[in-house]
């Protein structure tokens, strides 16, 4: 390899596998990446399928940069790979270019037993003796097929086993003197028609299933190969498994140079009856040339020329024959004077210019990986943000569930959280008479109040445990606390039932609570969201007017029931109040009644105009819930347009902009990483396709 050659090789190994052309679009602090890195992580993937695909287009990327850096060892080797379906003659094929040591340790026969089931590569003998070829090929498979070669065994009887392992994948190496005056190597592949694949057992599979590792099998072996020769039967010419098996092998190897090598043809058939047949198909497929052989069982075989005539085998004295493989010209008709051999292959063909072109092919492989990179960045986009629309519903829905009242129209309830509670314990002192205000029990702080009613939650259901003053706040307050109260179990069932996508399927129970209780502990202490504050003072004035004298002087005794009270109707239970997280709701309304006041006495005028008010300050409290949920389980929450967008999609499930600010959850599961090119890094790749394919032969 040139040196420039090399430099060009080790920039685009460091575009691929180094630079970080890929950027973390959520969560936030993730940085950079390259492409390579990028393609195989987990997380970046919005599906498994795409998971699965970008692994393997960042394997081949890397495997296809191996083979660049080690194309100038190989390069003295350019290897055939013989391929074709079941008992159509490759390995046959094969022994023709073979000395008789070689032929005697090829199998051949019509039974499973003495069928190829793994890749075998005959070398010439000479370069067994180059360690830096050897080595070079060795590295090359290991990178490819995931692990190195076993060596063909001398003895026929021995590697009769070796081609008699179906459960392995380790290709055979083996060597061959005749091979020598050749140049070329020749791949002997497993058959590519049928289930009889390398690494599985034999029998009968699932079609999709065998096409799928068929294609793979050929897409692995077909980066060290510069030609490939596809071995078929005259009555397969017509067969569409044919085409099929063909198109597999140019989207292996699409410049590679192609033989048709037609096999097993009865003595009745003329070559020029064949050559015309077989033109149908080349008028559908391009090759390159184009081969054919008669039957050596066939009864009339004598009658042929001897041109043609199946002769004795080289590894035999007996009278046993192998077909002999003669060229069929496509440009022409056939002159039976002049037949040139297949064996004589490796003489026509230039080792520099298959080299050459096997160089082009490989850098025509990493272009078009690369164009599957780009292509797999689009589509995971597409899922991805699909996927996120998913998540956006299945917390909507799950909310508005639980949080409407659908005894009231399902008007979404205002939740206890910290700013409403202490609205209305603030608004309570500011309104209360000036005897009480004056008190200094009064300035007491809140959250002696919150710590009472923390300690009555430990206990619900066991009113005797209550403080006295706390179990008269409300007649049958304890009872409420199961109606009231949200629980994160609550919302998690919720979720699970709204989730008929299966989008939180990969958390698992405890982890989809534990993202939950997280959310509702930082609404209980961030949620701004308060009620009309006009509204609220004007009620908590009639609330003084309504309560006797009585009542104000035990509340002058005990202030601090009047920062609990409503929070106890609700049952606000904040994190620290014993680590359960939970939601308590109420109407406006209730959180007043709750307090003692008569609903007669707060029949106002304006009750439709501020029903309005707190149906939006429902809808906002739930729309903070909906974002801290996103928050908490890893997703990214809509941007102004995507809202828009989604209450459009969803009107019954319409969100407002959060008031709370977004905080990345480190310790949280995170359901999808959105990853994205940066645009130099799409500028780039494309570019270096475009000089991939157009690059000169070295």
């Amino acid at each position: 390899m040139r040196q420039s050659d090399e430099a060009k090789l080790a920039r685009d190994r460091s575009l691929i596998e180094t630079n970080p052309l890929v950027e973390c679009v959520f969560p936030p602090g993730l940085g950079e990446e390259s492409l390579a890195t990028i393609l195989a992580r987990r997380q970046a993937a919005a599906s498994s399928d795409l998971h699965v695909s970008g692994q393997k287009i960042s394997e081949r990327l890397r495997q296809l940069l191996d083979v660049l850096a080690s194309l100038d060892a190989t390069a003295r080797c350019p290897l055939v790979a013989v391929v074709g379906g079941l008992n159509a003659g490759k390995s046959t094929l094969v022994r023709t270019f073979l000395s008789p040591a070689g032929q005697r340790r090829v199998l051949c026969g019509a039974s499973n037993d003495a069928g190829t089931h793994r890749f075998v590569i005959w070398l010439p003998a000479r370069w067994r003796e180059d360690a830096s070829l050897t080595a070079a090929l060795t590295q090359q498979l290991e990178s490819i097929m995931g692990q190195g070669v076993e060596l063909l065994s001398e003895d026929p009887q021995e590697a009769r086993e070796q081609y008699n392992r179906p459960t392995t994948n380790i290709p055979l190496l083996a060597f061959d003197t005749r091979l020598d005056a050749l140049s070329i190597g020749l791949i002997d592949s497993p058959d590519i028609q049928t289930g009889i694949l390398p690494g599985a057992a034999t029998g009968p599979v699932d079609e999709v299933q065998t096409t799928a590792q068929r294609a793979e099998l050929l897409q692995q072996m077909g980066q060290l190969c510069s030609a490939f020769l596809l071995v078929t039967t005259a009555r397969s010419l017509h067969d569409q498994a044919l085409g099929s098996v063909y198109g597999e092998l140019v989207k292996s190897l699409p410049n590679c140079r192609r033989y048709l090598v037609i096999n097993k043809v009865r003595p009745c058939y003329a070559p020029e009856q064949i050559r015309q047949d077989a033109m149908k198909l080349l008028a559908r497929f391009r090759f390159d040339g184009m081969y054919m052989a008669y039957r050596v069982d066939a009864q009339d075989v004598a009658t042929l020329s001897a041109a043609v005539r199946p002769e004795a085998s080289l590894a035999h004295t007996d009278d046993m024959l192998h077909p002999r493989f003669f060229q069929l010209p496509i440009a022409h008709d056939w002159d039976p004077n002049k037949p040139a051999y297949l064996e004589d292959l490796g003489t026509q063909l230039d080792a520099g210019t298959l080299a050459a072109e096997h160089h082009r092919e490989i850098r025509q492989q990493v272009a078009q990986t690369l164009h599957d990179a780009l292509l797999w960045f689009e589509e995971n986009d597409t899922q991805a943000w699909e996927r996120i629309h998913q998540v956006w519903m299945v917390l909507a829905t799950a909310c508005h569930r639980l949080l409407c009242d659908a005894a009231h129209g399902n008007q979404v309830r205002v939740q206890a959280s910290v700013a409403v509670a202490r609205q209305y314990a603030d608004t309570l002192r500011e309104t209360a008479p000036f005897y009480l205000r004056l008190s200094g029990a009064m300035e007491r702080p809140l959250q002696k109040a919150y710590g009472a009613i923390g300690h009555a939650v430990a206990h619900v259901g066991r009113a005797a445990a209550l403080p006295g003053w706390l179990r008269n706040l409300h007649p049958g307050w304890s009872k409420k606390a199961h109606e009231s109260a949200i629980h994160d179990e609550d919302l998690k069932e919720h979720l699970r039932l709204a989730d008929r996508w299966g989008v939180l399927d990969s958390l698992e129970d405890e982890q989809l609570k534990d993202a939950v209780a997280t959310a509702l502990h930082r609404f209980n202490y961030q949620d701004p969201t308060v009620l009309p504050p006009e509204q609220v003072q004007e009620w908590c004035h009639q609330y003084w007017q309504q309560i006797g004298r009585s009542r104000k002087l035990s509340i002058a005794l005990r202030p601090v029931m009047i920062l609990a009270a409503p929070l106890a109707a609700v049952l606000f239970i904040p994190l620290d109040f014993g680590g359960s997280a939970v939601l308590a709701f109420a109407s406006a309304k209730e959180l007043l009644l709750a307090l003692g006041a008569s609903a007669a006495g707060l029949a106002m005028s304006s009750d439709k105009v501020f029903d309005v008010a707190v149906e939006a300050v429902g809808k906002q409290q739930l729309s903070n819930q909906f974002a801290l949920l996103c928050d908490a389980l890893g997703v990214p929450r809509p941007t102004t347009d995507q809202l828009a967008e989604f209450n459009r999609r969803h009107p019954h499930r319409a969100l407002l902009p959060p008031t709370i600010p977004s905080t990345t959850i480190r310790d949280r599961p995170t359901l999808l990483e959105l990853w994205q090119l940066k645009p130099e890094g799409e500028t780039a790749l494309t570019t270096l396709i475009a000089e991939l394919t157009a690059r000169e032969i070295p």
